[in-house]
């Protein structure tokens, strides 16, 4: 459990590592960073562009990256290829991702352009799943042509600076950065001082993340800064051979560990719950609505209340359920493995309600992951009923896979929850996934909580606190989790009460 701290960090690594770069016409641009994590250095980051025979542009990123959560140590790789035309329409892009044991390699091909059709594959452990899906909707620039905007607005005087386009890392999303120019400075890179932009920057993909950036009068990157409270990081331009050096791996989790006002007894068998959540540094934040809590603002915080059990959850308004019935690269149905533990899990259950066949595959999840793992980053459901290893995202992933694999709608939430005891601290609230069925109760649907960390006897409690929700949509699994990011070491609790 306790490990959304790292998604969020490694979106904010993906979102700084794709920000539109600027590069020189007709050359080869070869550029190393080193990325350190609580001024540790836990990773490197590479941007290649070449330009081939024909003219088209070719853009390949890499990030590698060690995280520490407590004495586990996770090895992250992600890269990505991006071809164009030289007047900046998409070709095709590419993109693989190791985030457990089994990479998943994803692909697009633009049939026309931005206008056009788009032809999504993705592979894992030899199962390929193709499908046709729209282009995006809204307006976005190839990430050559929006180097050279940006880079054009620069020597326009231009302050802020507004750029859509899309990557391999995070999909055929379109994210949007906005660059709000502060003025000239130096900086040192590579040895030596040299002019350089400072701007702070926001996306689309983070509200409420902003990071600071150093670049070139290009628009090139040199130093990129971001603080998620108690944890900073820096993106460095570097030569290959010190972004290759031997890496010191930040330990990241227990300084997000959220110490409440007071400690919650019996906390897995809490059954109704207030609090009131506030950020240190007084800004405004928000919580997803769900059937099990209901917020409202309150001065500078939020007022919440979380009851468990689930007659008491409010009813759901679910205008699509598609969304959270269909197979995706996460949650795969297609996988002959997932159909087959699904069959197994619900041996002799037909005739059981779907409640029952919830709280069935709940508890069949925590017992088939036989190992408690924090040193997995973020499987699929099909990798985790091949090693059955892995923390809270797995169980919540996998459980969610299977409960719409036995037709019952399903979404994973991320959020926190209580614990007497974890990491070697104590009383804490730490960042955890779980899931939620839409089940009818009472005659009425509702989103009914499901945590198969938790043992039989606990279905779900009070001590949870839902942040975000994500249908694990290629493309947007980690997105969900954006919310999380202007929490990480703000977030107060107060304990109202509990009982």
């Amino acid at each position: 459990m306790l490990k959304n701290t790292f998604r969020t960090l490694l979106l904010a690594a993906c979102l700084l590592v794709i920000a539109p770069i600027a590069v020189a016409a007709e050359t080869i641009e070869d550029r190393w960073y080193v990325v350190e994590l609580m001024g540790q250095r836990s990773g490197w980051m590479n941007t290649l562009v070449e330009r081939g025979d024909k003219g088209a542009i070719t853009t390949t990123t890499s990030l590698n990256l060690k995280i520490s959560r407590g004495t586990m140590t996770i090895p992250i790789e992600m890269s990505g290829v991006f071809i164009e035309t030289h007047d900046g329409e998409p070709i095709s892009m590419s993109g693989k991702q190791k985030l457990g044991q089994a990479p998943i390699e994803s692909s697009w091909v633009f049939s026309d352009g931005k206008s056009g059709k788009v032809q999504s594959t993705s592979v894992q452990f030899g199962n390929t799943t193709t499908t046709e899906i729209d282009p995006p909707s809204v307006e976005w620039m190839t990430p050559y042509a929006a180097s050279q905007h940006i880079e054009q607005l620069i020597e326009a005087g231009e302050t802020v600076i507004v750029t859509n386009t899309v990557d391999p890392a995070m999909g055929l999303i379109v994210v949007e950065t906005t660059a709000t120019i502060k003025g000239e400075t130096t900086i040192e890179t590579l040895g030596k001082v040299v002019p350089a932009i400072e701007w702070e920057a926001t996306t689309s993909a983070a509200p409420g993340l902003k990071s600071v950036e150093f670049v070139n009068m290009e628009g090139e990157p040199i130093r990129t800064e971001v603080d998620f409270g108690g944890i900073a990081m820096s993106i460095v331009l570097a030569d290959k051979q010190l972004a290759l050096s031997e890496l010191d791996p930040a330990e990241i989790m227990v300084s997000t560990f959220v110490k409440p006002s007071k400690p919650i007894k019996a906390p897995r068998h809490t059954q109704r719950a207030e609090y009131r959540l506030s950020l240190t540094n007084g800004e405004a934040f928000e919580l997803v609505d769900t059937g099990s809590q209901t917020w409202s603002k309150d001065g500078d915080g939020i007022s919440l209340l979380v009851v468990a059990e689930p007659s008491e959850f409010r009813a759901a308004q679910v205008d699509d359920v598609d969304p959270f019935l269909a197979s995706t690269t996460i949650a795969d149905l297609n996988d002959p493995e997932i159909k087959a533990l699904i069959a197994h899990a619900l041996l002799m259950a037909e005739d059981r309600s779907d409640m029952e066949k919830a709280e069935l595959l709940r508890r069949f999840v925590h017992s088939f992951i036989n190992e408690k793992s924090l040193a997995v980053g973020f499987a699929t459901a099909s990798e985790v009923c091949r090693t059955r290893q892995g923390d809270c995202s797995e169980h919540g992933v996998l459980l969610a896979t299977m409960l719409r694999g036995a037709g019952i709608p399903s979404r994973v939430v991320s959020g926190l929850i209580y614990a007497d005891a974890f990491a070697g601290e104590r009383q804490i609230f730490g960042y955890h996934m779980w899931s939620q069925a839409l089940i009818e109760v009472d005659g009425l649907p509702r989103w009914v909580d499901l945590d198969a960390t938790l043992p039989d006897s606990t279905p779900y409690d009070a001590t949870h606190i839902a942040v975000a929700v994500s249908d694990l949509a290629d493309g947007e699994a980690i997105n969900s989790m954006a919310g999380l990011a202007p929490m990480l070491g703000k977030l107060q609790i107060e304990v109202v009460s509990a009982e």
